[in-house]
């Protein structure tokens, strides 16, 4: 929250639930690699049914 803070950017629902967390290090920090997404905003869709 911190670095969205620091950017200027705001997220409206943010969550645990709307992190998806791709590369993690216990011991670098820095090399963590996330994203943050809004699954509030996806809608039913019969294109892959």
């Amino acid at each position: 929250m911190v670095y969205l803070a620091n950017y200027g950017i705001v997220h409206g629902d943010l969550a645990c639930r709307n992190v998806l967390v791709f590369r993690f290090h216990n011991s670098n920090p820095q090399e963590n690699l996330v994203k943050l997404t809004d699954f509030g905003l996806t809608r039913a869709s019969t294109l892959y049914s």
